[in-house]
């Protein structure tokens, strides 16, 4: 699998940000409070965030999304 840029990260996050991609974020999930905020405010909240705070949210999402479909093929 090709590695994404830092760019192409951000941009995946972004949308992480806007809505949690199973349609309802869990408790835990680093987004939840977040998806409060305007637009502007969250989109500025990852622009703002080092590469490794970006490679934890997008990994904090692939595994629960790894979960997820795990739990629904079972």
């Amino acid at each position: 699998m090709r590695k994404l840029s830092l760019k192409n990260k951000r941009i995946w996050a972004k949308g992480l940000m806007n809505q949690c991609p199973m349609g309802n974020a869990l408790p835990n999930c680093p987004l939840r409070e977040y998806r409060l905020m305007s637009i502007e405010e969250r989109f500025k909240l990852i622009d703002d965030m080092n590469d490794k705070q970006v490679n934890e949210v997008i990994a904090y999402h692939h595994q629960c999304l790894q979960q997820e479909i795990t739990l629904r093929l079972t």
